[in-house]
């Protein structure tokens, strides 16, 4: 089940622009490191830490209504 979420995580990751992913790829550690600040993600792709935050929410309410609304991600219906 973790193995598919996190499946599912991932290729919702891909349907985003590149800069929209590596926020939430940073933000909660997915590249191999632990979590950034939205300072220190700022810091690191050239964006205040409020247009971080920002990215953030909307990335991840579209990943909720995808989630709720059972919008196929990776090739099957979430659950």
């Amino acid at each position: 089940e973790q193995t598919e979420t996190i499946k599912d995580i991932m290729g919702f990751l891909s349907q985003l622009d590149h800069r929209d992913a590596r926020v939430l790829r940073l933000r909660f550690g997915l590249e191999g490191q632990d979590p950034l600040t939205l300072k220190e993600i700022g810091n690191v792709i050239g964006l205040t830490r409020e247009r971080v935050r920002q990215i953030e929410i909307e990335s991840l309410r579209r990943l909720r209504d995808r989630m709720q609304h059972g919008t196929p991600i990776h090739g099957r219906r979430a659950s």
